[in-house]
C-alpha cells in the first residue's frame, strides 16, 4: 500500500511542479499589467504550498496571534515540509541554502518566489544580510532556520547568530515560531525529521506516510534593538525549545 501511495504522490508532485511553473508565468504576465499583482507573489506561493500539502495529506493547525507586524521569523527545522507548512499560513519570504537554487525546476520556482540564497562558508554573508534588511524594511516577513540544518526532533541545536543582525540593524522584532509534528509529546518527531537521512531518502519515506499533522505556534515577539546577536539567537532558541519541551543540544559548535 505504501508503495502505491508513494507512486501516486510522486506523479502528483511532478504535476505540481508544472503547475507552479504555470502559476509563476501567470503572475509575471499579470505583473506587467498591474502593480498590485506584482505584490501578490505570496498569494501565488500560498496556492502552490497548500496544493502540495493537500497532496501529501498534511494537516496544519496554527496559533499565530503573536505574528502581527513585519519582522524576522525564526523556526526550528526538521523537514523539507517546513517551508510549505510555513508558507501556507504566513506571507513570508525565505532564506535557503544555495544548493536549493540548483535543484531542477524547484530552484527556479524558489528563486521566482523571492527566496534568498546563501552559500555555506562563503564570503557572501554581508550581501545576504543586506538583502534581508531590505526585505524587512520594505515591510515583509522573512523566515530562516538558524540551526542551519535539519534536526532529529529530539534536541534543539545551537542557533547561528550572525543573520540575526538583519533584525537588530533594522530594529524590527524577531518572532520565534515552533513546528511540532507530534500528536503525542512523548514521541519523537519521526518519521518527518531528517536525522541522518539523505534528502531523497527522506522524501521517499515521507511520501509513504498516509497523514501528517503539524502544529505551528508563534511566540511573543522578541525586541531586537540594542541586543547582541548571540543573546538574541540564544533567547529565540530557548523560547522554541521550551515550547516544544525539547532538550538543548550544546554539543554542536557554531
Amino acid at each position: 500500500m505504501n508503495h502505491i501511495i508513494r507512486t501516486l504522490r510522486l506523479i502528483a508532485l511532478i504535476g505540481l511542479l508544472l503547475f507552479g511553473f504555470l502559476l509563476i508565468a501567470y503572475h509575471h504576465l499579470a505583473s506587467l499589467l498591474s502593480r498590485k499583482a506584482r505584490r501578490d507573489v505570496h498569494q501565488v506561493a500560498r496556492i502552490w504550498f497548500r496544493s502540495l500539502l493537500a497532496v501529501m495529506n498534511v494537516k496544519v493547525t496554527t496559533q499565530l496571534t503573536e505574528v502581527e507586524h513585519r519582522g524576522l521569523i525564526v523556526a526550528n527545522h526538521l523537514s523539507w515540509l517546513d517551508i510549505p507548512v510555513l508558507g501556507s499560513v504566513l506571507p513570508t519570504y525565505f532564506l535557503s541554502k544555495a544548493e536549493v537554487r540548483r535543484y531542477p525546476l524547484i530552484g527556479w520556482l524558489a528563486n521566482q518566489s523571492g527566496t534568498l540564497f546563501i552559500e555555506r562558508g562563503s564570503h557572501q554573508l554581508e550581501v545576504v544580510r543586506d538583502l534581508m534588511q531590505s526585505r524587512l524594511t520594505e515591510g515583509h516577513y522573512l523566515t530562516f532556520f538558524p540551526e542551519g540544518t535539519t534536526g532529529d526532533g529530539l534536541t534543539m541545536k545551537p542557533f547561528h547568530p550572525r543573520l540575526f543582525a538583519a533584525a537588530i540593524d533594522t530594529g524590527l522584532p524577531v518572532f520565534p515560531v515552533a513546528l511540532d509534528y507530534r500528536n503525542d509529546r512523548t514521541k519523537p518527531q519521526q518519521p518527518i525529521a531528517f536525522g541522518n537521512e539523505s534528502f531523497a531518502g527522506n522524501v521517499w519515506r515521507v511520501l509513504g506516510e498516509w497523514r501528517t499533522d503539524v502544529h505551528v505556534t508563534a511566540y511573543p515577539p522578541l525586541e531586537s534593538a540594542g541586543m547582541p546577536r548571540r543573546a538574541l539567537a540564544d533567547q529565540s532558541r530557548r523560547v522554541i525549545a521550551e515550547g516544544l519541551g525539547l532538550e538543548i543540544d550544546d554539543q554542536v559548535q557554531v
